[in-house]
């Protein structure tokens, strides 16, 4: 038994080293910089972030699960692209590795939560993303959500004071966007 139990441990640090860490490969490979990694880690963050709210007054499981289906085209087509870059470089086995080991990064990250938003916040976010939004705009919405830290309120003609600094759902974002278009 312990022998076996060596094997397979040297086997599986012999596979470890053999294929490059899922950040190696998202440095190195434009495909996993692409518009396909944003749209799996928003759609892994809320996922992971909408379990960890689940227990609070601010559950949005119902909301992700409406969200997933609404997008479920574009989430499909990113992880099609992620397979079919991975696929090519690393054949299947290589593939199912690394989409694996990229999807646990990326879950371990949202793991404590997300680093800005609570779930209030979050659920506004995702109530805003189930409606009908071109893909453009599910790639803008997840370059900002997947921020590192809070974006900075866009520049307009009057800077607004720090009290007024607040985070604003995509859905107001989008009716501000709209009033300044229209002169209003």
């Amino acid at each position: 038994m312990n022998k076996q139990i060596r094997t397979f441990a040297a086997l599986a640090f012999a596979a470890a080293i053999a294929l490059p860490s899922s950040a190696a490969i998202a440095e190195s490979d434009p495909i996993m910089t692409s518009d396909a990694v944003k749209l799996r880690k928003l759609e892994v963050m809320l996922m992971v972030t909408s379990l960890r709210c689940r227990n609070g007054a601010h559950d949005f499981r119902g909301e992700y699960g409406q969200f997933s289906t609404m997008h479920r085209a574009n989430l499909s087509a990113a992880r099609a692209d992620l397979k079919r870059g991975l696929n090519a470089q690393y054949g299947s086995n290589g593939t199912k590795r690394a989409l694996d080991r990229m999807g646990v990064k990326m879950a371990n990250t949202y793991g404590s939560g997300h680093p800005w938003l609570n779930c209030a916040e979050l659920k506004d976010e995702v109530q805003a993303l189930c409606i009908e939004v071109e893909h453009g705009q599910l790639l803008s919405a997840a370059t900002r959500l997947l921020a590192p830290v809070r974006p900075q309120a866009a520049a307009t003609e009057q800077a607004p004071s720090m009290q007024q600094q607040t985070h604003m759902p995509l859905s107001q974002t989008r009716r501000n966007w709209a009033e300044a278009a229209s002169g209003d």
